[in-house]
């Protein structure tokens, strides 16, 4: 995993001191100069991360693997560049997962070696230069609302979905979701090499 320089001192604000960010399906509403920590981590705390700024985009994934890696209805996958993620102390263990759901190419998971906690997954569609953080292993994780739910064909009928946020039955629509600002940044991580942004079989990019 690629290094990040330490961030400055307008970003490491402790989170005591920090005002609060308002969020929208992932994005600030407002710019704010001092901005608190994105920090997160396993389950028994020996591995700890921090992210150098918020993610692209958040989804909600209700598929099948999703379901099972997770242990629970869905994964909330936070989309950052992988040289965005910045591991402060611990020891990590990459593996490869189970095959995705919908067209069997196969997910490297990154999990903590003590505790073997999953804290994010590298998609065959992005390689190495994308990560998927497991949301819920953040600190705030609630600051990240997901701005769309893809796979709801195999939802659990007891999840309800706002009414106002994008739910596709395959994969959602990135052009149409995702905003452009992201979608910029998606284009400088993947630049130079052959991968392209991930999109499900017999759907239009």
């Amino acid at each position: 995993m690629t290094q990040i320089p330490p961030q400055d001192d307008a970003i490491a604000t402790p989170l005591s001191q920090a005002p609060s960010i308002h969020w929208l399906h992932g994005f600030p509403r407002r710019q704010i100069v001092t901005q608190p920590l994105i920090e997160g981590g396993c389950d028994c705390g020996a591995v700890r991360y921090r992210l150098a700024g918020p993610p692209m985009f958040v989804h909600c994934c209700h598929c099948t693997v999703c379901q099972r890696h997770s242990g629970t209805a869905f994964a909330m996958n936070a989309v950052i560049e992988s040289d965005h993620v910045r591991s402060l102390q611990g020891e990590l263990r990459r593996h490869p997962a189970d095959k995705t759901a919908n067209d069997g190419e196969t997910v490297v998971v990154v999990r903590c070696a003590a505790c073997s906690g999953l804290l994010w997954s590298h998609h065959p569609g992005y390689g190495e230069t994308v990560a998927l953080i497991y949301a819920g292993t953040l600190d705030r994780a609630a600051d990240f609302p997901p701005g769309a739910h893809c796979f709801v064909r195999s939802k659990h009928p007891w999840v309800g979905i706002p009414d106002d946020v994008p739910a596709a039955d395959e994969f959602y629509d990135m052009d149409a979701c995702w905003p452009e600002s992201s979608k910029r940044r998606l284009d400088a991580a993947l630049a130079g090499s052959e991968r392209k942004p991930w999109v499900p079989k017999g759907m239009k990019p």
